[in-house]
């Protein structure tokens, strides 16, 4: 599976005619077969440079999945599985269809499909709901559903963007519990952005805290959470009811 390498990334955008930087020319390689979790507060350009990894904004520099730029290859041809904060389900359709539509455009074969789908589904606990609408489920199926079709085609990398901002609590340690385990069965090169101290340190094997677009520290759960870093106690500091 890839690492990713980016080098002197930098976007902006122009806000009545001023200049705004959301990312500060960032260099820095998330290792292969690894979760690895950008924290910031909001603003900080977590969601941005999600989304520059995943080819959806134009930026400055260049990203490369091991030695191949990957700038100018369109996001179908990067092997990607890309989850976002929305629920990406069809309403008229049932969560079988949903889960499968990434392998169907792909031209993959009925019976393979039916055989990931349904081994996708019974690792992510959602075995008994394939036949099922999306208004049919809770929100906590959901969001398992929605993991399921990003990564039903097994890909090498894997770019979370605040998967569980949607759901309960309850919910969230049951679905960080199953994320965990299938990306690493699958040994999938994943970057998971969120601002949940809790949750980077349920899931990470890296932590990278993003500050005013740039990358202010980084290393182990154990290696943040105790850092002298400033900018680390800082964020922690506007964490005072985070608890472990």
């Amino acid at each position: 599976m890839p690492y990713i390498k980016v080098e002197n990334l930098s976007f902006s955008y122009k806000d009545k005619k001023k200049k705004i930087n959301v990312l500060d020319n960032v260099s820095i390689t998330f290792e292969t077969n690894k979760i690895h979790v950008v924290l910031g507060k909001s603003g900080s350009g977590k969601t941005t440079f999600l989304k520059c990894i995943n080819g959806l904004l134009d930026y400055e520099g260049h990203i490369f999945y091991d030695d191949a730029v990957v700038d100018q290859v369109p996001i179908g041809e990067r092997n990607t599985g890309y989850v976002s904060q929305e629920f990406a389900l069809y309403p008229h359709y049932d969560i079988f269809t949903s889960i499968a539509y990434p392998l169907k455009i792909n031209g993959t074969g009925v019976d393979e499909i039916r055989k990931r789908v349904n081994e996708i589904a019974k690792e992510l606990g959602i075995a008994e709901i394939l036949s099922r609408k999306p208004k049919q489920i809770s929100i906590g199926q959901a969001q398992r559903a929605s993991l399921a079709r990003a990564l039903i085609k097994r890909p090498t990398i894997c770019l979370l963007d605040e998967p569980l901002s949607n759901v309960d609590y309850t919910n969230r340690q049951e679905i960080r519990y199953y994320l965990k385990k299938i990306l690493n069965k699958y040994n999938i090169t994943s970057i998971y952005v969120t601002h949940d101290l809790k949750e980077a340190t349920a899931v990470a094997d890296y932590i990278y805290l993003l500050d005013e677009g740039k990358f202010v520290a980084y290393g182990t759960v154990e290696d943040i959470l105790f850092s002298k870093n400033p900018k680390v106690r800082e964020f922690f500091e506007s964490l005072k009811d985070e608890t472990f």
